[in-house]
């Protein structure tokens, strides 16, 4: 597998060079946690003006990332299958295929860092509003 992170234009993206690929027993335990996420997401949103999802209802790609010696998932997610097609045909179209890139979707668009050590998360960020 082939994981690469791009800025994802409204948000920064971590700062990591190595790459692991987590279990599907790490999956599992981050997706049963992700309700955490669900009010800083709801309230970010919708400040905005927007009406949010819960977490664990956005298409997400998780990639392994190492910062400095210790292992984190980053969670990279998009809103809906109109952002996610988007995304995947802009992708596609630079050969770089099976990555999300929002394309600016506003606040359709989030990422989090996920550490399956202490199963917490951190640095959320949510897209800027594009208006469009």
């Amino acid at each position: 597998m082939t994981a690469l992170l791009r800025n994802n234009g409204d948000r920064s993206r971590p700062e990591s060079t190595k790459f692991w690929i987590p279990t599907q027993k790490e999956i599992a335990i981050l997706e049963s946690n992700l309700s955490i996420l669900d009010d800083q997401i709801f309230s970010s949103i919708w400040d905005q003006g927007h009406l949010a999802l819960p977490a664990i209802e956005y298409y997400r790609q998780y990639i392994g990332i190492k910062i400095k010696t210790k292992k984190y998932i980053y969670i990279n997610s998009v809103r809906g299958s109109d952002e996610l097609g988007e995304s995947l045909k802009w992708a596609r179209e630079r050969g770089h295929e099976n990555e999300i890139f929002p394309l600016h979707c506003g606040n359709y668009c989030w990422g989090a860092i996920y550490d399956p050590a202490t199963k917490e998360f951190f640095d959320l960020q949510i897209d800027a509003y594009s208006g469009t």
